[in-house]
């Protein structure tokens, strides 16, 4: 990355290889160096206005918000956090993610917010479980079955993340 210079979906790349090691603090220190980046550089995706309780609009689903992978690094930290069973932390780095409307949400995050939910909202829960499911595009599951976390595919995000090795000692 040094030879390169900065890029979102590398950095994400390196934080899945991480949580794939099961090596969840170098996931989770890759993952706040994109976080602390978006926030830095594009204050104007209001990441963080949701759990602050700020009414604020959509930023939609723009090429900004695709070229800084938020998406795709705050559904992998709730992932490792419901994982590390820091359900409370979960939910936060689901609703810390820039604010979109529902139906613009990826198949992922609806998921992972029906899981995070699932307690407090039954229905709502199912509602998007069921929605998320039908939805095209390929998830990589925390666990292997319906009940966990996803995270995204190497090979279907937007940002058409390129495959690496899972070995850090060549990143």
């Amino acid at each position: 990355m040094n030879t390169l210079g900065y890029q979102a979906d590398l950095a994400c790349n390196v934080a899945l290889c991480y949580y794939k090691q099961k090596q969840y603090a170098a996931a989770l220190k890759s993952l706040a160096e994109i976080i602390e980046r978006g926030v830095r550089e594009h204050p104007e995706l209001s990441v963080g206005s949701n759990t602050d309780g700020i009414d604020v609009r959509s930023v939609g689903n723009s090429s900004v918000l695709q070229e800084t992978c938020l998406v795709e690094a705050f559904n992998l930290k709730s992932a490792i956090e419901y994982q590390m069973g820091n359900l409370d932390a979960a939910k936060e780095a689901l609703s810390d993610m820039p604010p979109r409307q529902e139906e613009e949400l990826d198949a992922v995050t609806l998921h992972n917010q029906a899981l995070v939910h699932m307690d407090e909202d039954p229905s709502t829960g199912f509602r998007k479980g069921r929605f998320s499911c039908r939805s095209p595009g390929k998830w990589q599951t925390t666990h292997g079955d319906d009940g966990s976390l996803h995270t995204p595919s190497l090979d279907s995000s937007p940002q058409k993340f390129t495959e690496v090795e899972c070995n850090t000692n060549s990143i």
